[in-house]
């Protein structure tokens, strides 16, 4: 890829936006319910009756917050009912038939009717009240004293609520757009809030070639239907706010192998972030080696994510394509690799190269290993023929944003990768071969790349005694003697500080050998046959210049 290719690809996300795997949606759900209404019947004094009161149904809607939705409380309607029929003295009739209400209440997602009936009813000086409730009936009593009658008082019961909000937009690629509070209205807190109404934008990582797009809800919710199946993607959202700024959200993400399940893809100031130096990375790759890629853009970005979440870094001025990318050089810097990385190796398709890789990287200076498969398996066979010519061990300095680019010492291969805090990945090229290559961190007891002398010979002139040690406790050995050109493999395993391994060497001999940890180093001695014993030596604190 051309530096001008580079450039366009740098331009063309930051026009777009970059997804770490976000958490599952929950449903929306209304929990709702009716409280009945209190029934009164009017009361009679010197030939007056009052009569009922009624008082309709309160809906309040429900809240949402993110991708949960809290239903509405709906309270029922009150119907009061008084009716009277009785004579008072002094000669004045009075009689008042009071009215029935049901109070009907509609709640988005579901409808909830609550309803009373009463009858309260008055004959000469008796009255009788009664209250029909759903699944609960009452009846009240009326005393008269003199010439005033006070009607019986029922209460309903209780109705449940209808269903919830919106239903959550599906797609084999969904998830919710969050930006910071305060940059949406300029005051208050940081929280985030849902960015509905966005336009988001699905890029393939590889090239950024646009997919597809769509428009998060207004509850900041978004959904691909149809995608591929392994792909990486871009997702990005942007959208105008009220002062003419256009804020910004972007993700890395990889979808599964199968379809079958969507992948949920939340974009935040970490995705962001995190996405941004993922993209920064390959400028720099990019810019040390035209021909290097990043197979794993989604991985790369997940380191930068944990460094922003570790540190609690303060949200970028998201409306600010240059302070996002101030915060991604900033994560970039703070994630320089150290230590031992253990990995694999293998071919991209067309090839049957594999092997096993480690890395032992100290003050910005990095040993690099190659375990071929095809060689490891000598071991077994029982006439090994080993290459006396290869030799894929290399040292080369590492950047400070942790881009690494060397020759193996035997001038045939290219090596390129970058590293990112407790991964590594890049690849390896011989002529028009490539393979690509993924490291982890490993840190146990006895576990690492461990590099030494065997023999006493200089590392710089091809001479080597390494282990690697993977975070199950397999072992790798390999040891080179440029003088006589000797080489041997072996595989075999550590257990309570003791290696034990099994080997082949270039000379078509076999056999099986012991090695020791004293603190970083390891150490023991090759004997083949009757040749001298020669010993050797390997440290996880190997300096190579």
């Amino acid at each position: 890829m051309s530096n001008l290719k580079v450039w366009a690809f740098a331009a063309l996300f930051f026009g777009l936006a970059g997804c770490g795997g976000g958490g599952a949606s929950t449903p929306s759900g209304t929990s709702g319910g009716t409280t009945g209404g209190t029934t009164t019947t009017g009361t009679t004094t010197g030939g007056t009756t009052t009569g009922g009161t009624t008082t309709g149904g309160t809906t309040t809607g429900g809240t949402t917050t993110g991708c949960t939705t809290t239903g509405g409380t709906t309270t029922g309607g009150t119907s009061t009912t008084g009716t009277t029929t009785g004579t008072d003295t002094g000669g004045t009739t009075a009689g008042t038939t009071g009215t029935t209400t049901t109070g009907t209440t509609t709640t988005t997602g579901g409808t909830t009717t609550g309803s009373t009936s009463t009858t309260g009813s008055t004959t000469g000086t008796t009255t009788t009240g009664s209250t029909s409730t759903s699944g609960t009936t009452t009846t009240g009593t009326t005393s008269t004293s003199g010439t005033t009658t006070t009607g019986g008082t029922s209460t309903t019961g209780t109705t449940g609520g209808g269903g919830g909000g919106d239903p959550f937009p599906t797609g084999n690629i969904q998830g919710t757009v969050y930006v910071p509070t305060n940059q949406l209205t300029g005051r208050g807190p940081t929280d985030l809030t849902a960015l509905g109404l966005a336009t988001v934008n699905l890029r393939l990582a590889s090239d950024n070639s646009f997919v597809a797009t769509t428009n998060t809800d207004s509850l900041g919710r978004y959904a691909f239907p149809t995608v591929n199946a392994s792909t990486q993607y871009i997702v990005s959202a942007a959208k105008v706010l009220l002062d003419g700024a256009t804020i910004h959200a972007y993700a890395t993400m990889k979808t599964g192998v199968s379809l079958a399940s969507p992948v949920t893809c939340d974009l935040d100031d970490t995705t962001t972030c995190g996405a941004d130096a993922a993209q920064l990375q390959l400028s720099n790759l990019v810019a040390t080696d035209s021909l290097a890629t990043i197979e794993d853009m989604a991985g790369l970005s997940d380191q930068f994510e944990a460094k922003y979440l570790a540190v609690g870094s303060t949200p970028p001025d998201m409306t600010s394509l240059s302070a996002i990318r101030a915060a991604s050089q900033q994560l970039v810097t703070s994630v320089t690799p150290d230590g031992s990385y253990v990995g694999t190796i293998s071919g991209l398709p067309g090839t049957n190269f594999s092997g096993r890789v480690g890395a032992l990287v100290k003050n910005n200076q990095f040993t690099f290993v190659i375990f071929d498969e095809l060689e490891l398996n000598q071991v077994s066979v029982s006439n090994p023929a080993l290459d006396n010519a290869t030799n894929s061990t290399a040292f080369a300095d590492v950047t400070d944003n942790g881009i690494l680019s060397a020759q193996t010492l035997d001038g045939q291969a290219d090596i390129v990768g970058v590293f990112a805090g407790n991964y590594g990945q890049g690849q390896w090229r011989l002529g028009s071969a490539r393979a690509r290559f993924s490291l982890t961190k490993v840190s146990g007891s006895g576990q690492g790349v461990f590099m030494g002398t065997f023999t006493g010979d200089d590392h710089l002139a091809g001479g080597h005694a390494i282990v690697m040690v993977d975070s199950q406790n397999a072992a790798c050995v390999s040891f080179m003697d440029s003088f006589s050109g000797l080489r041997v493999i072996g595989t075999g395993s550590v257990s309570g500080g003791s290696l034990s391994y099994d080997w082949a060497d270039s000379f078509a001999q076999k056999g099986s050998s012991t090695g020791s940890l004293s603190g970083d180093v390891f150490s023991g001695t090759y004997v083949a046959g009757s040749d001298d014993s020669m010993p050797w030596t390997a440290s996880r604190l190997f300096f190579p210049f």
